[in-house]
Parts: C-alpha cells; sequence; structure tokens
C-alpha cells in the first residue's frame, strides 16, 4: 500500500505541473494572437481575455492587458466604457476576497465615470504587487487525492473480497459434494437396517386400513340397527297400545261381572304386555346408550320424590306375590346430581327385578347419606335365587349375554341401570350370594348447594305417582283427540267419555276441518291430545303450529303429544316444538288423566272456559 500512495502522489505532481504549463502554453498563444489582431478587434477583445485570463488565475496577464485597455486613446474606446470593464474587473477580484484590488478599480471606475472626457494616467498593479489566494488550488488538489486515495482503496478491497468469495464457493462446492456422498451412504445404512421395519411398516397400515374399514361397517350397522330399533319400537308400540288397552278394559269388565277365569286371561294378557313393553323399552335405551344419542340432563334432584314415586308404583304387584316390600328413606338424604328421568329409570330396572324375581320373603329400598365422601347410596336388598359367583362377572359385560340365565331373565335391565349410573358418574355394586338373595347398592354424588326448587318447575317435572283422578275432580271436560289408528281412538275415546265431552279426528285435514268450523262458532277446547305419526302431508307438530297460528286462542290451551316414539331425545324434541307434555304409547289410563290434571293446574280450567265462551 506504501508503494501505491507513493506513485499516486507523483501521478498527481506531474498532473499538476503539466497542467500548469497548458495553461500558459495557452495563454501565451492567446496574447500572441491578440496583438497579431486589427486595432478595432484588438480593443474589443482586450476585456474579455483580461477577464478570462483572471478566471484562469493569471493575474499578471490579465492585470497587464487590463492596463493596456486603460491606456486606448479616448477615439478609439470611452471612459465610460473603461468605467465598465473595470467595474466587472473589481466584482471578479471581490468574489476572490481580494479586496485590495477590488478596491482599487472600483475608484479607477468612479473616477472614469466623473470625468468622461479626462484622460486618466496612471497604471494597473502589477502581478509582483498582488496576493492572490492560492487555498481553492490545494482544496481541490487535497479532495482529489483523497478520492483516488478511496477509490484505490476500494479496488484492492473489492478484489480482496472477490477472492474470498472464491475462495468459499470452492470450499462449498467440496463441502456439497461430501455431504451428498454421506447422504447417499447414510440412506444405504438406514435401508439396510430398516428394512424390516419399513416391511412390518407397511402391514401395520394394511391392517390399519382394514380395522378402518371394519370400523366404517361396524359404524353403518349401528346405524342401521338403531333406526330398526326405532322403527320396531314404533310398530309394536302402536298395537301393542291397543292390546294392553282393551285387555286393561277387559279385565275392568270381568271383575264387573264376577267371571273369575277370564278375569285371570285378561289380567295375564295385560301383565304379559306391560312386561313386552318394559323389554321394548329397555331395548331401545340400552341402544341409544351405545349410540351416545341418549343425552343426561345433571342437575340437582329429590332421591326421596323419585323412590317415593317408584315405591308406590311397585306396592302393588309386591302385594299381588304376598312379598314384604318396604321403602325406609335416611332423614339426612341430600339432593342428588343426577338426570331425574335415567336414575329413575336406574332405581326402575332393580326394583323390577328384585320384585319379578323373588318368590318369598322381602324387597326393601333404603337409602342412606355418606358425609365424608358426600354421596347417596340407595340399596335394594331381596330374598330372591340370587347370582352364582361366575355369572355375576358377565352380568354387566356387553358381549354374550346369552350365556347368562338370572332366572329367567336376559340381564338387560342391570345393563342399563348400571350404563345409566356410570353416565351421571356414579357407581352400581353388586353383591349376590346364590339361595340367599341379592344386595345392588346405587352410589350417587351429591351437592350442598343445589337448589332442589329448580326441579320443582312444570317443564322439568316428570309425571308424577300414578293416581286414579275421577270424574269429579277434573270436571266436564272439552277433550279433542286426533289418532289416525282406529283401535287406540277407540281406547281414548273409552277411557276419555266419563271425564266430559270427546271429539275425534283421523288425520290432519280432518283436524283442521273441525278446528275452523268450531272456532268459527266461537267454540274452542280444552284438552288437545295429538298423534305426532299421521298419513299424509300433516303431522302432529305441523298441525299444532298450524292451529296456535291461526287461532291465538289455543296459546293457552294445553296440548299434549302421544306417540309410539320413544327413543332418547324424543320428550324434549316434542316440548321444543311447542307440546306443553308428551306421553308414550301404549298409553296408561292413570298417567293420561295425571297429565290432563296437571296441564289444567298449569294453565288454569277456568281461564280455558272463559275462552271458550
Amino acid at each position: 500500500m506504501s508503494k501505491s500512495k507513493y506513485l499516486l502522489h507523483l501521478f498527481f505532481i506531474l498532473l499538476y505541473m503539466l497542467g500548469t504549463n497548458v495553461y500558459a502554453i495557452n495563454n501565451d498563444s492567446l496574447v500572441q494572437a491578440l496583438q497579431n489582431m486589427p486595432k478595432k478587434q484588438k480593443d474589443s477583445a482586450l476585456p474579455k481575455l483580461s477577464i478570462t485570463l483572471l478566471l484562469q488565475h493569471d493575474t499578471g496577464k490579465a492585470l497587464k492587458l487590463a492596463d493596456d485597455f486603460l491606456h486606448l486613446p479616448a477615439v478609439r474606446v470611452t471612459n465610460r466604457q473603461k468605467a465598465e470593464f473595470f467595474k466587472k474587473l473589481a466584482k471578479l477580484f471581490e468574489a476572490n476576497n481580494d479586496f485590495k484590488h477590488a478596491l482599487f478599480y472600483y475608484k479607477l471606475a468612479d473616477s472614469l465615470e466623473n470625468a468622461p472626457n479626462q484622460i486618466i494616467k496612471t497604471k494597473v498593479a502589477r502581478p509582483s504587487e498582488t496576493q492572490h489566494p492560492v487555498w481553492p488550488f490545494y482544496l481541490f488538489l487535497f479532495i482529489s487525492l483523497v478520492g483516488l486515495s478511496s477509490l484505490i482503496y476500494i479496488w484492492f478491497w473489492r478484489r480482496q473480497v472477490l477472492k474470498n468469495i472464491k475462495k468459499l464457493e470452492k470450499e462449498n462446492r467440496s463441502l456439497e459434494v461430501e455431504a451428498g456422498q454421506l447422504q447417499t451412504n447414510l440412506d444405504k445404512e438406514i435401508k439396510a437396517e430398516t428394512g424390516d421395519l419399513q416391511t412390518r411398516l407397511e402391514q401395520l397400515k394394511q391392517q390399519e386400513l382394514k380395522l378402518k374399514t371394519a370400523l366404517k361397517k361396524a359404524e353403518e350397522a349401528s346405524y342401521l340397527r338403531n333406526t330398526f330399533i326405532a322403527n320396531l319400537g314404533f310398530d309394536v308400540r302402536t298395537p301393542l297400545n291397543g292390546i294392553i288397552g282393551f285387555a286393561d278394559m277387559l279385565e275392568t269388565e270381568l271383575a264387573v261381572l264376577e267371571n273369575h277365569e277370564l278375569y285371570e286371561y285378561a289380567s295375564n294378557i295385560r301383565q304379559s304386555s306391560n312386561r313386552l313393553l318394559k323389554l321394548m323399552n329397555n331395548i331401545i335405551d340400552f341402544s341409544s346408550l351405545e349410540a351416545n344419542t341418549m343425552e343426561l340432563k345433571i342437575k340437582a334432584v329429590s332421591l326421596e320424590k323419585i323412590l317415593q314415586k317408584i315405591y308406590l308404583q311397585f306396592f302393588e304387584t309386591a302385594s299381588q306375590k304376598n312379598l314384604i316390600f318396604k321403602n325406609k328413606i335416611d332423614e339426612d338424604l341430600h339432593p342428588a346430581l343426577a338426570d331425574a328421568e335415567g336414575l329413575e329409570k336406574a332405581v326402575v330396572q332393580v326394583v323390577d327385578n328384585a320384585i319379578r324375581y323373588t318368590g318369598q320373603g322381602f324387597v326393601t329400598i333404603s337409602t342412606l347419606y355418606d358425609a365424608d365422601k358426600d354421596i347417596n347410596i340407595i340399596e335394594i336388598k331381596d330374598t330372591g335365587p340370587g347370582i352364582d359367583k361366575a355369572k355375576q362377572k358377565l352380568l354387566f359385560e356387553a358381549e354374550d349375554t346369552g350365556n347368562l340365565k338370572y332366572s329367567q331373565g336376559t340381564g338387560i335391565g342391570l345393563k342399563l341401570a348400571k350404563k345409566l349410573i356410570d353416565l351421571m358418574q356414579g357407581r352400581l355394586e353388586l353383591n349376590s350370594t346364590p339361595g340367599k338373595g341379592t344386595t345392588i347398592k346405587l352410589i350417587i354424588p351429591c351437592s350442598d348447594q343445589a337448589v332442589v326448587a329448580a326441579e320443582q318447575s312444570p317443564e322439568a317435572e316428570v309425571v308424577a305417582e300414578k293416581e286414579v283422578s275421577t270424574a269429579t275432580e277434573l270436571g266436564e271436560l272439552d277433550i279433542f283427540v286426533v289418532e289416525d289408528d282406529r283401535m287406540n281412538r277407540l281406547i281414548l275415546e273409552k277411557m276419555l267419555t266419563k271425564f266430559g265431552k270427546v271429539k275425534l279426528a283421523v288425520d290432519g285435514d280432518d283436524c283442521m276441518n273441525i278446528i275452523n268450523q268450531e272456532a268459527e262458532k266461537g267454540h274452542f277446547f280444552q284438552i288437545m291430545l295429538f298423534d305426532i305419526n299421521l298419513p299424509g302431508d300433516w303431522d302432529g307438530v305441523k298441525l299444532l303450529k298450524e292451529i296456535r297460528k291461526k287461532h291465538p286462542e289455543y296459546q293457552h290451551i294445553p296440548f299434549i303429544a302421544q306417540t309410539a316414539y320413544a327413543m332418547a331425545g324424543d320428550k324434549d324434541h316434542f316440548l321444543k316444538e311447542g307440546f306443553d307434555s308428551y306421553l308414550s304409547k301404549p298409553i296408561d289410563k292413570n298417567e293420561l288423566i295425571t297429565t290432563i290434571k296437571q296441564q289444567l293446574s298449569i294453565f288454569g280450567k277456568s281461564s280455558s272456559k272463559t275462552e271458550n265462551n
């Protein structure tokens, strides 16, 4: 770098010397050319050349030409022209910060203007007298040297950088080649070592595909099974409703006639139909649980109310078998976190099995609150035949129910009860000794802050205990029934006639015609009992919405749905659609009358009569 700097300095010195000589040669040539010009052209060229030389910093020649111009005769150049020239010259000196010459030429121009005809005898200062500043030249020289030095440094730096880049590129290419070779070798080693694993993985993928296919088929089969069960439940419930209804009426008539033999036959028909209905309900509920379509509403519920209802429900059956049937409720019993309907179903299954398979002895329902664990315990104990230890293991398994014989039962009721309790975060414990009896405990979690009042609302309340209401209690009712099945119409008419007037419709069109005709007369029914599945374009839901839309008076009259649909969620669905209550076929007379009584108490029987009038 020191050698480069030395050469750079030498270059600038030579350049300066060459430039100075060139300027000198050019200026001398111009002066020589001026001397050879004619007088007239010489007089006009003198001031221009003088200014040009002064701008080129050749002050000596410039002042000599200015002196020659000053002494030209007045005949050739006037004093005014000379004054203008010297003013320009003074301005140039002033611009170069040479105030001495500037002041001199301003005074000279002033004297020429004040004495336009006077001959001025003076002499312009010689170069030896001037002190022209030289710092602009050195500034230019310094900037040039710095710029050239920078260019040289940049050139050397760029050259070194390019050299380093090429070196790195070469190393990078060699590394890429080496990495490619290593990757190839590594792939070969991995392939060699994982060949068996790859084969196994392919086999697992094939197995996974087969399992997914099998799962898909199983899901489709489960869906078809649930659909079949739903349709089967509907198809079975409709004729079963007729069988139970007619058997119940026949049993009543035969009791009046005191025909004991035929009464026993009718009673057996009714009991067998009820057993078939219970089995169908269990199958539908069990299918809903397995398909995860049953939704439980977990909230604070009163166990005392549920157990009292179940006790009254089975009291007559236990009495007919001469069983001791007791119900003991703990006074410290707490509200339980459970689904009221689901818990009732679970307890009903256990109690029903206990009474059905106990030939003699007792069946008891007792409760206990465990404060340490904050749980309620429901214990159902019987003196039935019991269950063998080996068979107890199979009782709650999903498969192989055909090998289990719990007396004459299939065990589906206990399976359903356990699934329901498990969904409510509870437990079902079984303790049975063959020949001595069975004890089943239902353990339900509690909540001290639970408010049982929420269960008392009409929307959340399940149909209460089965109680027979009389015509005197209900008064004369005006009931409208829509039912397409002939046997069901006869049964409903027979059940309801003693409680008032019953108007029947066979389908949706017949229903709308009767409603419109009666509305024109100002007559509105007090109770609306609608079947859901109707022929044609109508169904119970459409009829409900159309009637309340067309006749607002029916907004204050209860609509009760009665249908053979019994899958999980059907009740909630119909209530959301606008029905005020729901009855599942086959319809029990006591449950029907109780439901009508509850709805009249909610809507107000007196207000309904006022509207009808």
